[in-house]
This record gives structure tokens, C-alpha cells and sequence, in this order.
């Protein structure tokens, strides 16, 4: 008589718990994101932009637990960031395919675990930290798997009668080498590597001429005798900021104090390399990632987050005859 095979399935929707399903769908689709994301930002991969990834592992270094491992990153920032962003996109659609789906969790349990000792591991307080939230999420979601739970419990599962026959950790290893779930998860891989690459190219993708004589016309500004002009005192008057590239072609922006003094400051967040932005009802500069903020009026001390120093300040001054705004 022959015996009987467990033969494992791709994960079904109806099959799961209400709670099962949320988690999934949040889990699944925000990887997908995260990582599309990532790769669509032009200067993800760019040296010397305000979001490269070798700027960022540089800076979550700073006081991480796992700094040696940051730090062993950033000798190849690169790779480090494309296998993270499709790593993402990876994890996010075998979660949503129900592909390998305990794997899936696990891996996304320890890339969630990693951002939150590294990019948010000086966000305070502490439950504000957006990827602790992740990994308790993906933790919550991969003990929902009855072979997880059984890996902990001496009670048997009842998910069929040849698993009871066997023990957890052999029905765990069938399921990781069954043929249909390696074919799966190389399928996984594939899609990953082509959206991948199809969030690169839009990342690269040139901005349509018109726009791109617009940035030029307001980034250019001329030059002064004494510098290079980067604004005119009346727009950032008018507006509260006006932004600009540096000597060194790093974001800058220019900000007005009242009374007709400005001050200019980096744009590049001190904590992770994020590009900051001007908030005209707290007057603070404020990183959109992760909540780090900035006095300019005090020259750009930090307020809040989890930013080690205040911003870079970039020397400016105020033509009185022509009100324009250049760097020295």
C-alpha cells in the first residue's frame, strides 16, 4: 500500500480568520509598496542625493544596536538597497499569493526587526516607531499558522489527518521543499525583479520638457558678483521658504525669520537623509520620514525626533538694492 503524501497548497484566502486576512492584506500590499517605492525614487541609488541608500545606512549607524552590520552595508550600499526594495516587493506578494506564506512572514518578521533597530530605532517615544509595529504585526501573523503554532505546543494540529501523524518541524520542511511552492516562489521572485525594475525606470524617467525648463529657469536664479543667487527676499517673504541646491548640488532651503532676515540650512535630515519640509503654522522643518523637527529661527536645533545634530547652515546674504537672496 502506498503512503499517503502531504501535499501542501497555496494559501487561501476563505480558508483564513478575519484577523488572518487583515493582517495579510496590510502586510502584503504595504511590502509591495514599500519597495516599489524605493526603487522609483531617482535618488535612491544616486550618490550624493538626499535619499541615497548609502547616506542612510551611514546615518542609521549612529547609535544602532546592529551598527556593525549597517556599517557592513554600506561597503556596498547598492546592492544592500536593491536587495531590500525587491525584498520587499518579494515578501509582499508571496504573502498576498499565499505563496510559501510562513517563510514570507518570517522573512518579513526580520527585515521589519533590522528597520527597527536602524531607521527608527531613535524615535521617541517609542511607540511611535512605525517598523516596531511591523515586526509585531508580521510576528502576530505568522503565529497564526497552525505548523507555527505547532513548533511551540505539544498538542497536535488538526489541519489534516497525515499531519497528525507527523511532526510539526517534518511537515514544515515538506512544505518548504514541496516542488508547486519552489515554482511558486521562483514565480514570486520574477515578478519581483520585473516590477522591480519597471519602479526603477519610472524613478528614471525625465521629466517632460516644459517642467524641466520651469526647474531649470527657477533653480539657475543667476549669479551675483558676490555669490550665487538662490532667491529673491520677496518670494520667501511671501511664502515663508524657497528652496534651492547648494554649492555642493545638495537640497537647501532658505527660510524667513521676520524683519526681513533669512537664514539657509541643508535640507537633509541629520538622521536618515531624508529631504525636510517647512511647516509655516509651527515654522519648524519637519523630516516627512521620521518625524524629526528643526528650529530655523535657532539655527535649525533640533526640536523633536530622533535627529543626533542640528541641520547644516549655509552662509547667505540680502542684495538691499535688488532684495535677491544669494549664497556667499
Amino acid at each position: 500500500m502506498q503512503a499517503p503524501t502531504t501535499r501542501v497548497h497555496i494559501l487561501s484566502w476563505s480558508g483564513q480568520s478575519w484577523t488572518a486576512r487583515i493582517l495579510r492584506g496590510w502586510l502584503g500590499g504595504n511590502f509591495v509598496y514599500a519597495g516599489w517605492q524605493k526603487l522609483s525614487d531617482p535618488g535612491f541609488l544616486k550618490s550624493g542625493t538626499s535619499s541615497y541608500i548609502g547616506l542612510q545606512l551611514s546615518n542609521f549607524a549612529k547609535g544602532s544596536p546592529i551598527a556593525p552590520f549597517l556599517h557592513a552595508a554600506g561597503h556596498a550600499p547598492v546592492l544592500a538597497g536593491i536587495g531590500t526594495a525587491v525584498g520587499e516587493i518579494a515578501i509582499g506578494l508571496a504573502t498576498l499569493a499565499g505563496i510559501l506564506p510562513e517563510l514570507a512572514a518570517l522573512l518579513g518578521l526580520g527585515l521589519s526587526l533590522t528597520l527597527w533597530l536602524s531607521a527608527t530605532w531613535h524615535v521617541h517615544p517609542y511607540f511611535l516607531r512605525s517598523d516596531s509595529i511591523y515586526t509585531i504585526t508580521w510576528l502576530a501573523y505568522l503565529v497564526s499558522f497552525p505548523m507555527v503554532l505547532a513548533l511551540f505546543s505539544k498538542r497536535p494540529t488538526t489541519t489534516t489527518k497525515e499531519r497528525n501523524k507527523k511532526p510539526a518541524a517534518s511537515t514544515l520542511q515538506e512544505a518548504l521543499t514541496d516542488r508547486r511552492q519552489i515554482l511558486g516562489g521562483g514565480v514570486i521572485i520574477a515578478i519581483s525583479l520585473v516590477l522591480g525594475g519597471i519602479a526603477a525606470s519610472v524613478g528614471k524617467s525625465p521629466a517632460p520638457a516644459s517642467a524641466r525648463k520651469r526647474v531649470a529657469k527657477k533653480a539657475s536664479g543667476g549669479t551675483h558678483p558676490k555669490g550665487t543667487v538662490v532667491a529673491s527676499l520677496a518670494d520667501v517673504q511671501s511664502q515663508g521658504t524657497a528652496g534651492f541646491q547648494d554649492a555642493n548640488g545638495s537640497p537647501a532651503v532658505v527660510v524667513s525669520l521676520g524683519g526681513g532676515a533669512v537664514a539657509a540650512f541643508s535640507r537633509v535630515c541629520t538622521h536618515a537623509g531624508c529631504s525636510m519640509d517647512f511647516d509655516p503654522s509651527s515654522k519648524q522643518l519637519i523630516c516627512p520620514c521620521h518625524g524629526a523637527t528643526y528650529d530655523p529661527a535657532h539655527g535649525a536645533q533640533v526640536t523633536g525626533g530622533p535627529s543626533p545634530s542640528p541641520l547644516s547652515a549655509i552662509k547667505v546674504s540680502i542684495d538691499k538694492t535688488t532684495g535677491e537672496i544669494y549664497q556667499v
